[in-house]
């Protein structure tokens, strides 16, 4: 179970950095705060379940 969820965790920082790309090059401002939101609660989550 714990190497599944790195998996998903290295998983979400991959796609999280293609998109903090695209977002420079777009300033999608609102989409990053939402992106950011999200990715609280995946490390809020994470974190408890250590």
């Amino acid at each position: 179970m714990k190497q599944l969820d790195l998996v998903d965790i290295i998983r979400d920082i991959i796609l999280l950095i293609f998109t903090v790309r695209r977002l420079k090059s777009h300033r999608n401002y609102t989409n990053f705060k939402l992106i950011k939101n999200k990715v609280k609660l995946i490390g809020n989550s994470n974190l408890s379940d250590i």
